[in-house]
């Protein structure tokens, strides 16, 4: 947390940690991974268009959450590229399943 370079970033982390359940290594990883920067930073008139008091709620609404670095695609990546890079995941985890599992198409 002493990463964090202002307390309402420090609170984000501490409202999603509790929210999420995350350990410390998920925590780790999402500092490093900036999620602060990318979901209540990212670009919107909230400021133009809402009272202060909506404008954490909304952006916490509209964030996405998803975080796709363990693929390690680099930028910039085609939908496909990332489609393929999931998919072979999906695979190799239903693989590792045993064969009780199949996958049938995407």
């Amino acid at each position: 947390m002493a990463r964090c370079k202002d307390p309402q970033e420090r609170l984000f982390y501490t409202q999603q940690t509790r929210r999420q359940g995350w350990t410390k290594a998920v925590l780790a990883q999402q500092l490093s991974a900036q999620a602060y920067q990318r979901t209540v930073l990212a670009q919107h008139n909230f400021a133009q268009t809402l009272s202060a008091a909506q404008q954490t709620q909304a952006a916490l609404a509209l964030k996405d959450e998803y975080t796709f670095d363990f693929l390690e695609l680099t930028e910039p990546h085609s939908e496909y590229e990332l489609e393929q890079a999931l998919l072979g995941n999906v695979r190799r985890f239903l693989q590792e399943m045993g064969g009780d599992f199949t996958f049938i198409g995407n």
